[in-house]
């Protein structure tokens, strides 16, 4: 659908990628995200789960040439695994480098670093994902945030939504009475004044967690 988009559509447009479920990293980068069927028999494949990498550079051929990529899921690998040629399914052909748009931004804001676990609450009525809680708050555009623009809509650009997220999921653990230290990082290729979205009005933190209008 992307790929078929007019020329001044794709201009315009924007890419979007949100996963939040289970993952593992082999090798550093090498990010594979899990279906729900990953290892199900009765022939289970290791490279049967969706790649980043593959994403990134499947995609990157495009006209559009804004995507962003916002990963909730575990790069820690796993015993049983290793030393396995984990690569992921190819599921998007990966063109050579000579096409891509000069243009082209992808960053890729990670819930965690490479070997590291994604810490989540086990009962979902407590919550949903610390990473979802504190990219959600970022883009509300809570006070802390730092937000450009003298009057609305005011912008949240990449470098300040990354610096929130990182401090508000190692403060949303601490909240939880977590030992997790889980760092948010910044993959793949951007400007990190590139604008990710518009708010009407800063965001307040009410005392249930939950933020609205200041």
């Amino acid at each position: 659908t992307m790929r078929s988009l007019p020329v001044d559509a794709a201009a315009k447009s924007r890419g979007l990628f949100f996963f939040s479920g289970h993952g593992l990293e082999s090798t550093q980068g090498c990010q594979l995200l899990l279906p729900s069927d990953y290892l199900a028999p009765p022939e289970p494949n290791i490279n049967d789960a969706i790649s980043t990498s593959n994403l990134l550079y499947g995609l990157g051929s495009l006209k559009v040439t804004e995507q962003l990529f916002f990963v909730d899921a575990c790069r820690n690998d796993h015993k049983e695994l290793r030393g396995k040629n984990m690569v992921g399914a190819k599921i998007l052909v990966e063109e050579e480098a000579a096409i891509l748009p000069p243009d082209l931004m992808t960053p890729v804001l990670y819930s965690t670093g490479p070997g590291q676990r994604s810490w989540e609450h086990r009962d979902p009525a407590k919550g949903i994902s610390i990473y979802g809680q504190a990219l959600l708050d970022g883009l509300a555009g809570q006070p802390d945030i730092a937000l450009k623009g003298d009057r609305p809509p005011y912008r949240v650009e990449l470098s300040p939504l990354e610096q929130f997220v990182r401090a508000r999921v190692l403060q949303l653990l601490k909240n939880a009475q977590s030992k997790e230290r889980q760092f948010v990082k910044l993959g793949g290729q951007s400007d990190t004044s590139m604008n990710v979205t518009y708010v009407e009005r800063p965001l307040v933190v009410t005392g249930g967690g939950w933020p609205t209008d200041r």
